[in-house]
């Protein structure tokens, strides 16, 4: 989750703590949910209960007074409330307040026409929340529209799609329709993504994050303060899977080098995300619905990095050109590959006496795949 930079506003008998969401070098805010307004307040906490809550991750592992107090806040900014009373809550203290209002922007994607700015008032535990927001009512049930009517069309596209597929299929869309820029102001929110088409890393996280809830599938969205990124963490037939769309869609790629990653191969890939205290995280142990595993392109440690790099080369021929990709387990097998190509492509043109052009693409600080165009003339 992203942390929460404090400042104090006001620190009496009537303490309050001003805090920001850290969102990538701009303010915080978060996506629209579509269905806001189907429904029905829980008898228990008399408030509208967080929809989907089973999908949302953090969230889901809370209980008693920590659930309570993130459904009346939820249900506060979902009214566009400036002044959220929490008191009927219990007794929540400033800093598990924090973290609880920290996994509620994280859990809740919809949550984006909050400008991320807010103050905890109380005494020795949390009696009232301000918020700012960035639209009123109006503009955010428009906005939440619109946001539906996108996704709406993704899902008939994709109904009878496997979920792997229904995955790759947004990944790839929100690559085509969004280029990453700090220009929108709402570029940090799945809104700025899904109908602007300027983001930073957390707008294409977390429209990723909204579409899949919307799915019906768990996605969450982790970031590192060291690298001041976001990426998501998705659950697919049971295992979880880090991806990054930000760094695929680096250049207007449009590659898949971070599609579905095991923490093993993404800790290679420089993505190693913050982990709050208290908290369970998902383990990413499998490699199985990986795009180069899934498509036989990942190369294990110890092979020939030239016989595979020609036997895919013999496929592209085969099919008058494209896209050669392939996953080394080692760096040193990309290496070779990267300093031999020139020598490796001649020899293998040496009985075809072909025009072969190709273009290598390289994906951002990534020692492990190779990417390239080819064309054959």
């Amino acid at each position: 989750m992203f942390k929460l930079s404090r400042r104090t506003a006001a620190f009496l008998l009537s303490a309050a703590l001003a805090c920001s969401l850290c969102a990538c070098s701009l303010p915080s805010a978060f996506p629209a949910a579509p269905d806001i307004t189907t429904v029905t307040p829980s008898p228990e906490l008399k408030v509208l209960p967080i929809p989907n809550l089973e999908k949302k991750y953090f969230l889901s592992q809370l209980s008693g007074s920590d659930l309570e107090f993130c459904t009346i806040v939820y249900a506060g900014l979902m009214a566009l409330e400036p002044n959220i009373n929490v008191s009927s809550a219990g007794a929540i203290d400033f800093d598990r307040a924090d973290a609880l209002i920290q996994a509620l922007f994280d859990d809740c994607p919809e949550l984006y026409m909050c400008a991320g700015d807010y103050t905890i008032r109380g005494t020795l535990s949390v009696s009232s929340l301000d918020f700012k927001y960035r639209m009123n009512k109006d503009e955010y049930y428009s906005a939440a529209r619109e946001v539906s009517s996108i996704i709406g069309g993704w899902k008939d596209e994709i109904s009878a799609l496997s979920d792997y597929e229904k995955a790759l299929y947004v990944y790839d869309a929100i690559a085509a329709r969004c280029t990453y820029s700090a220009e929108d102001e709402l570029g940090d929110t799945a809104y700025g993504a899904l109908t602007q088409g300027k983001a930073l890393c957390q707008g294409y996280s977390k429209a990723f994050q909204l579409v899949m809830q919307s799915l019906g599938l768990r996605c969450l969205f982790v970031s590192s303060e060291a690298m001041v990124h976001g990426w998501n963490i998705i659950e697919l037939d049971g295992s979880f899977y880090q991806l990054d769309l930000t760094w695929d869609d680096s250049g207007d790629m449009g590659t898949h080098a971070y599609f579905n990653m095991s923490d093993e191969l993404a800790q290679k890939l420089s993505h190693v995300y913050d982990r709050a205290e208290g908290w369970e995280y998902p383990v990413c142990d499998s490699m199985e619905l990986n795009y180069y595993e899934l498509g036989g392109l990942r190369v294990a440690a110890g092979a020939d990095a030239k016989a595979a790099f020609l036997a895919r080369l013999d496929e592209l021929y085969a099919a008058g050109g494209g896209r050669l990709t392939l996953l080394f387990d080692s760096a040193a097998q990309l290496s070779e590959l990267a300093e031999n190509q020139n020598n490796w492509v001649s020899e293998w043109n040496s009985d075809k006496h072909q025009t072969v052009l190709y273009t290598r693409i390289i994906p951002e600080n990534n020692d492990y795949v190779y990417i390239a165009d080819f064309s054959f003339e």
